[in-house]
């Protein structure tokens, strides 16, 4: 079970190292990349401590305290910038790495000792040991305890204030109980510190484990989470900025915005009904924006963007069939993206691709 411990460190750090392949990178990626990589180094500690192999090498706790403490500010950051990209992060929030820099500190002058210091520290630590580094160091992780249960706890009364207003409550339920459930090995690791109990600490890091190990597989289950917490998340700030007044071009906005994210276009049978619903207003209201503000109807709206993602498959896929984009982009019959896609550019579809490879 011990090497369960080192599982879920390496997947932690996996994670870390993905976020960094993203294309088109938001600083929320960057976020995530440390935050994980804070993670995965501080399941790593606990699997070289109940191992044992930290009072051989002690060096290899490098830095232990600065990655716990991070880890609070920059899931908090986190959320942020993921759910909540409407709330300013204020120069205020700065104060949250606060606490970071006494356990840098920390970190810096354990590196520093010698390495019996270090190990005599590390044993002093799990033997009961009374000496005034050995206290203080205790408190150091009772503080990392009461922060990280301070933030889990604002957490979930922040995602419970999503709650009615969330499209997939076996999602959002899922997160809220990881909530609560990560605060029992926060508590099992406090424990182990103040009591001195290897055992305990091992039943924390095991549960430690086990929560990252879930993290990971309802990833698998729902893929798409993040991006629909940040769809409502939008749909809060579309809302407070209509309410006072309708405005067309928030609509607008609001509109492009979804199409282009969310691809509503390739659904061929995609209704005026279910795009106002995405768009959070009538569809008559709707109807009537899309005329006023850009002179089309809403079927040539739609046509507009499945158009020119075929023109992208078309150059970017030569050996696909134009049969192939026509369905991919939403189109329901050759014939009627024949006639859309030559309204639209003034060639057929072989002729486009045609002048493209002439062109390059």
């Amino acid at each position: 079970m011990e090497y369960l411990i080192f599982f879920a460190g390496g997947l932690s750090l996996l994670f870390s190292l993905g976020q960094l392949f993203i294309p088109r990178k938001r600083p929320a990626n960057y976020n995530l990349a440390l935050m994980f990589l804070c993670l995965g180094g501080f399941i790593s500690h606990l699997g070289f401590v109940v191992h044992g192999l930290a009072f051989e090498c002690p060096e290899l706790m490098a830095f232990h305290l600065t990655a716990l403490y991070l880890l609070t500010p920059l899931l908090y950051i986190a959320y942020h910038l993921v759910v909540l990209p409407e709330e300013a992060l204020t120069t205020r929030r700065a104060f949250l790495l606060l606490p970071v820099l006494p356990a840098l500190a920390g970190d810096i002058f354990y590196m520093a000792m010698d390495h019996g210091d270090k190990v005599s520290l590390l044993r002093g630590l799990f033997s009961r040991g009374q000496d005034a580094d050995i206290i203080i160091l205790k408190l150091i992780y009772i503080g990392a305890a009461f922060l990280v249960t301070g933030y889990l706890g604002f957490l979930f009364l922040k995602l419970r204030s999503i709650w009615e207003k969330y499209d997939s409550r076996g999602v959002l339920g899922v997160t809220m109980a990881y909530t609560v459930l990560s605060i029992l090995p926060v508590i099992l690791l406090s424990a182990a510190v103040l009591l001195s109990s290897m055992r305990v600490l091992k039943a924390g890091a095991l549960i430690v484990a086990f929560l990252v190990l879930g993290a990971y597989l309802s990833g698998q289950r729902h893929p798409a989470f993040l991006q629909m917490l940040t769809s409502v998340a939008e749909r809060k700030r579309y809302r407070r900025s209509i309410i006072n007044g309708f405005d067309p071009q928030m609509v607008i906005g609001r509109l492009q915005e979804i199409m282009s994210r969310k691809r509503l276009f390739a659904d061929e049978e995609i209704t005026l009904a279910q795009v106002a619903a995405e768009v959070d207003i009538s569809p008559h209201r709707l109807s009537q924006v899309i005329n006023d503000r850009l002179n089309i109807n809403f079927n040539a709206f739609i046509n507009q963007y499945r158009i020119d993602e075929a023109q992208k498959l078309l150059i970017r896929d030569p050996d696909k069939s134009v049969i192939a984009v026509a369905y991919e982009v939403g189109f329901n019959s050759k014939s009627s993206f024949y006639e859309a896609f030559s309204r639209y550019t003034g060639v057929t579809p072989q002729v486009f691709r045609k002048q493209h490879r002439i062109g390059h």
